[in-house]
């Protein structure tokens, strides 16, 4: 008994002590340097620990209590004013996520503090705005082209789209293959894509890019190597190449197509061709071969013929000429 009322004496005194800390101003000491580190929507707040560094020590009745301070991460947006939402707890880092919290176009207020034996520090507040204080980059460079020409394709890693479209600044160099010494530098303001033109033929360059606003990154230098320039007449050249090529392959099939109809023509006759006396007669419309019987066959088998596919007209006029023939 007497033991476990000693320590309950040592927790009272203890609770008395660091009450008398706490309410002379002097309690956990409060994280300094709060600074939020923000890369391609990857948002991390960061502070130093306060001016004792290792531990809270309060002293009582001869026994020494120490304890490492956690610390406690809160935001609110600027603009709804809703609650203090808290974002880490009871953490022993000098760090806190806020991947995939924040808005582009918002802004917020972040404060944290620092907690030991249930006694807090003063809140340290900081301001943040993605769209102003966070950074993107640096793109990713892909060249390409020929002759004295160069392509850039630029683009960001895989983030959010909430950004919009961006504007980057081009900046290319004659340099060495490995861009380790460079001169004669250009800058432009592009977006995703653009075309380098008259260039130095035969010359290597150096070409970095980041996107336009404030600390962004800049991206490592890709090296590229223009050849030899081409004369102006070669593209001329080539697009009359092109015509002559494409009409004289469109004349060939035509060609080939006339040939193969005419000789399957030719292959394929008509049986029983009419004489040139009939052939005047059923000229009209393409009947040429309507009544196919010979002219050396009796009329009555013209006739018939005639009649069987629907052209009486045609008989009547194949038994006229036989008659007259006769006659005469």
């Amino acid at each position: 008994m007497h033991g476990r009322r000693s320590r309950m004496d040592t927790v009272s005194a203890l609770c008395f002590v660091l009450a008398l800390v706490n309410s002379t101003g002097c309690s956990v000491p409060a994280p300094r340097n709060v600074i939020m580190d923000s890369l391609n929507f990857k948002h991390i707040l960061h502070w130093q620990q306060g001016r004792i560094e290792n531990s809270t020590t309060v002293q009582s009745n001869n026994t020494t209590v120490s304890e490492r301070p956690t610390y406690r991460v809160e935001s609110i947006s600027s603009y709804k004013k809703d609650k203090w939402v808290p974002q880490c707890e009871r953490t022993s880092f000098m760090n806190c996520s806020f991947i995939d919290t924040f808005a582009w176009f918002s802004s917020y207020t972040i404060r944290v503090r620092a907690e030991a034996t249930g006694h807090f520090s003063d809140w340290i507040n900081t301001t943040f705005a993605p769209y102003i204080n966070g950074r993107l980059g640096p793109p990713h460079i892909i060249l390409g082209g020929w002759g004295i020409s160069m392509s850039v394709s630029l683009s960001l890693p895989q983030i959010k789209d909430s950004y919009g479209k961006l504007e980057y600044m081009l900046k290319w160099c004659q340099a060495s293959l490995n861009c380790t010494q460079m001169e004669q530098c250009e800058e432009r303001q592009t977006s995703e894509s653009t075309t380098l033109n008259n260039l130095r033929a035969n010359t290597d360059y150096c070409v970095m890019a980041w996107v336009i606003g404030s600390n962004n990154p800049i991206s490592d230098g890709v090296p590229f190597h223009t050849s030899t320039a081409l004369p102006q007449w070669v593209v001329p050249l080539v697009v009359i190449v092109s015509a002559i090529i494409s009409f004289t392959l469109f004349a060939a099939c035509w060609l080939v197509g006339h040939l193969s109809f005419r000789t399957l023509r030719y292959i394929f006759p008509p049986d029983h061709p009419l004489p040139n006396t009939l052939s005047g007669l059923t000229s009209q419309k393409g009947k040429e071969t309507i009544c196919s019987a010979g002219w050396n066959e009796p009329v009555s088998l013209v006739q018939e013929h005639c009649n069987h596919n629907g052209y009486k007209s045609l008989a009547s006029s194949v038994t006229n000429l036989n008659t007259n023939s006769r006659s005469a």
